[in-house]
């Protein structure tokens, strides 16, 4: 992709640098946005430009020392804290995130995205800490973002899953739906919608929104786990654990499968199989030790001296 310019500018170098973004071309975007920088040291909008493509590539502190130079060189632009807010979000550093989403917000109050995403900031920090009040704060946000955007149907899903998790299934399933209505393809507005009729025990319901999930993303492994965990629930233990196959070959190391197994085994008498599943269960996740012990699916185990010593804290 070639500058027609002789003479390229730091705004060609960034022009060609985003195009290479757009493209997935990650490396060749952040060589551009270096020529711009090094064209001008003072161009804040490179340094962005250059932590977002620095974010794609999971180099997260490559990306938060670029936003805060950006930053440095004008304190002015939302965006900047904005994208910094995600990046923070994205290591799980949600105080910050929030930060500096309120940042953004007195900077710009009336971009629903950023009321969205510190949202789901504070979601996140509620699954986190296990904390309630992080909930409600995420829904006043959501609220906010769907009043400057009454069609935005992410801040509907995630208002949705945030009610979800305060145990408000029937609203969230009248976010889902909403959701579903402003953006019928997106996978994940059906796969919340699934677990919350899950909540509510309506197995049919959540089988049929996981099929559209899992048609819509061909490889959506938590979807085949869940939709495994329903089939067991309707007693098809067969179709339970080719969901649970399928989970595992999209998502070797996801740890919920293996849990599941062993207990579609121990109900079905295969205590050794059962046992089996659990011990890679707990390699994957040490928490499957506390779940076990209280599994009522594993109650034909309790006697068994090798269950005792697996679930035996260390």
């Amino acid at each position: 992709m070639k500058i027609k310019n002789q003479d390229p500018s730091p705004i060609d170098y960034n022009d060609r640098g985003v195009k290479w973004f757009n493209r997935g071309e990650y490396d060749k975007a952040i060589a551009d946005f270096n020529r711009a920088i090094c064209t001008n040291p003072q161009d804040a909008l490179a340094y962005m430009n250059r932590g977002i493509a620095w974010a794609q590539k999971d180099e997260y502190n490559k990306a938060i020392a670029d936003y805060n130079e950006a930053i440095r060189l004008d304190s002015s632009n939302s965006s900047y804290y904005h994208n910094r807010g995600l990046t923070f979000a994205e290591i799980g550093e949600y105080e910050k995130a929030i930060a500096d989403y309120d940042e953004a917000i007195q900077l710009n109050p009336d971009n629903a995205t950023t009321y969205s995403d510190r949202g789901a900031a504070w979601a996140r920090k509620g699954e986190k800490n296990r904390e309630s009040m992080c909930y409600d704060k995420a829904i006043m946000d959501y609220d906010h973002a769907i009043r400057l955007d009454p069609k935005y149907a992410l801040a509907y899903m995630n208002r949705g899953s945030a009610l979800d998790s305060k145990g408000d299934h029937d609203k969230a399933i009248a976010d889902f739906d909403e959701s579903i209505r402003l953006d019928p393809k997106n996978p994940n507005a059906y796969y919340n919608r699934g677990n919350a009729f899950y909540q509510k025990n309506l197995y049919d319901s959540v089988l049929a929104d996981y099929m559209v999930a899992i048609a819509l993303k061909s490889d959506f492994a938590l979807a085949y786990n869940n939709r495994g965990l329903t089939w067991a629930k309707k007693g098809n233990y067969e179709k339970a654990i080719a969901d649970y196959e399928r989970a595992l070959t999209l998502l070797p190391n996801f740890s919920g499968p293996y849990y599941n197994r062993a207990r579609i085994e121990a109900l079905n008498g295969s205590n050794d199989h059962a046992l089996e599943w659990l011990v890679k269960a707990i390699e994957k996740d040490e928490m499957y030790r506390q779940y076990a012990k209280r599994e009522s699916d594993f109650l034909s185990l309790r006697d068994d001296i090798r269950f005792i010593t697996i679930v035996k804290d260390l």
